[in-house]
């Protein structure tokens, strides 16, 4: 695995470490990219990244029978043999690729980490707390600061709830201990670290307050009510599909929430008052992914393999 310095990713690390994964330090040059490739036998290559250029893509691809590149949207100038965008809607997309290359697009192809395949349950979840458990979580880092924002927003619901919030980042601890004093009646408010058997916290909480990323396919496999923000631009499309398809609900931008909070405190007061709106939500997002994507994937890449092998 070539992966950024993963030692300030403390949490990120340790996944990787518990994985038994080995990592380095990744390279600089396109070909060096090639050479490290090419020197660890490398079979079947996979990219995943928003910085590295069209070189780089096209020198491992030499270097690999298969390179895989993951993709959100446009392919641009990346050089793969089979691209992967597990992004809602990402199938009714057209989206050019080299000749003899593949794609496959949309939410069939999410993959999940094994934690969340066993703990998808056999259907949504049908009861819904008197006083709703809430899990705000924005990622490993939250390095935009989201969770002090949506926090807040949900004090400001004025509505009972019992709130675990993931500090991401420990400079996030200061402003999130100011929210969790702010507390209304009825409400309860714990700030934790990024934690282990996240996934069982999704399946046990009526509503999850999150980023519109990657992990929103897990929590709709968990038949998760989400309450999304985006916090990027390449997040945008994403949160507006699954809100139009009703599989979560939209809270818009992160820096609009933080400027003018007003529409995402009603919309999650409204929601955290009507169970029938949670249990709608569950339901519809358990159906949209159904934890195939990544054996899908892999059949694909090795049916590849074998064919480049033997021809």
């Amino acid at each position: 695995m070539i992966a950024a310095d993963l030692t300030s990713v403390p949490f990120a690390l340790t996944q990787v470490e518990r994985r038994g994964l080995p990592w380095i330090q990744p390279p600089v040059t396109a070909a060096q990219h090639h050479d490290v490739v090419r020197d660890l036998g490398v079979q079947v290559a996979v990219i995943d990244s928003y910085v590295l250029d069209g070189d780089v893509y096209r020198a491992v691809r030499n270097a690999v029978p298969v390179l895989v590149a993951m993709t959100d949207g446009d392919t641009a100038d990346r050089s793969a043999d089979l691209y992967v965008d597990q992004n809602i809607g990402a199938e009714s997309d057209q989206r050019p690729v080299p000749d003899g290359a593949r794609r496959l697009a949309g939410l069939r192809y999410a993959l999940l980490r094994e934690g969340i395949l066993r703990r998808r349950p056999e259907r949504p979840r049908e009861d819904v707390r008197e006083v709703p458990e809430v899990l705000a979580v924005f990622g490993g880092t939250d390095s935009y600061g989201a969770a002090p924002v949506l926090s807040r927003c949900l004090v400001e619901t004025g509505r009972p709830f019992r709130l675990t919030v993931v500090a991401g980042d420990r400079k996030l601890a200061g402003p999130l201990a100011e929210v969790a004093a702010r507390a209304r009646p009825g409400q309860q408010v714990e700030v934790c670290p990024p934690i282990d058997g996240l996934e069982q916290r999704v399946v046990d909480s009526d509503l999850v307050v999150s980023a519109s990323g990657t992990s929103t396919w897990e929590f709709l496999a968990l038949g998760t009510a989400c309450a999304l923000v985006a916090v990027v631009d390449n997040q945008d499309e994403g949160c507006r599909r699954v809100t139009e398809q009703r599989l979560a609900v939209g809270l818009g931008r992160l820096q609009q929430v933080r400027d003018a909070p007003e529409t995402a405190i009603t919309t999650l007061s409204e929601l955290l008052a009507s169970p029938d709106a949670i249990r709608e939500l569950r339901t519809r997002a358990w159906a949209a992914v159904d934890g195939g994507g990544r054996a899908r994937v892999v059949d694909e890449v090795v049916t590849m393999a074998n064919n480049r092998a033997a021809s």
